[in-house]
């Protein structure tokens, strides 16, 4: 474990937490399913993460499944939080990283499940590095419809 890596607790996750470092056990793994992304068909899997503060879903994708099991004490370096159904999920997507660590967790607490909270009327913030409209070709977006983005956070209008 990396002495000057400073974790964060679940219960202080937000929906816009982004560049979060947790040291956690995981309490429970659901089987595997594919579903239907605009993407395409993925393959993922949920996983109940916990430290002393509380417990959270976290979900893993396609070649992350089946890489942690019940028990397993995680490093997780770099992860976001994304709504779901306007409730939490922990992801990694291509910058984070989740090591196993040959460590006891032992005081855990599977309350509160903070994706048990609903976050009503909220969406996901807009990613950095420019927007949509501007000089780039007006209200266009790869959602479909002009000026409204679809998908499983709702329309932005």
């Amino acid at each position: 474990m990396e002495p000057d890596v400073e974790y964060v607790k679940i219960a202080d996750l937000t929906p816009e937490a982004r560049k979060v470092n947790l040291l956690v056990k995981v309490i429970g793994v659901e089987e595997p399913r594919d579903i239907e992304t605009r993407y395409g068909s993925k393959h993922l899997a949920e996983a109940t993460i916990a430290d002393d503060s509380g417990s959270l879903i976290m979900t893993l994708w396609e070649e992350q499944v089946g890489t942690v099991e019940k028990g397993d004490v995680l490093q997780i370096e770099n992860a976001y939080i994304s709504l779901v159904r306007g409730t939490m999920r922990l992801n990694l997507g291509r910058y984070g990283k989740i090591n196993k660590l040959d460590e006891e967790l032992e005081d855990v607490s599977t309350e509160p499940n903070m994706s048990f909270k609903v976050y009503e009327g909220r969406s996901r913030p807009p990613r950095s590095g420019g927007s949509r409209g501007g000089s780039r070709g007006g209200s266009h977006t790869r959602g479909g419809e002009r000026g409204s983005r679809g998908g499983r956070f709702g329309k932005w209008v």
